[in-house]
């Protein structure tokens, strides 16, 4: 795999040429300054995964449980009826659409619920039963 760094006309037209020199079937994927780290990614899914230990009023969550929960709670719910017409499906945010800032205010939240649910986060290098 390649990666640019596109800084300024030089380095556009050698990406450029190496796309044009590249097989079919080749995927192209433009990350912008403003998207979320690789480090924030990993922090924001090791809270979700820590948090997806205890429920929520009851009930199991997985890790993309939680992460709807959160998502939906910092950008607005919306339900619309599901496939059956039996319940609702809640649309939330793409994590993956968003910037370290706003990753930061999922993890912020993730401390939130964590308190809410009585999760203790394991600081880095902690072990599980310490």
């Amino acid at each position: 795999m390649t990666d640019f760094l596109l800084s300024d006309e030089h380095s556009r037209r050698h990406c450029i040429q190496e796309i044009y020199l590249a097989q079919d079937g080749a995927i192209v994927k433009i990350k912008h300054p403003n998207q979320r780290s690789n480090q924030a990614n990993a922090l924001m899914w090791c809270l979700l995964n820590q948090l997806a230990k205890k429920p929520w009023h009851g009930r199991r969550m997985t890790a993309d449980d939680y992460k709807n929960l959160i998502t939906a709670g910092l950008k607005g719910q919306d339900s619309v009826p599901n496939a059956n017409g039996d319940g609702f499906v809640t649309l939330g945010a793409q994590t993956r659409e968003m910037s370290d800032k706003e990753i930061s205010e999922v993890i912020e939240m993730c401390h939130l619920v964590a308190g809410k649910i009585g999760v203790r986060f394991l600081e880095r290098g902690e072990k599980v039963g310490r």
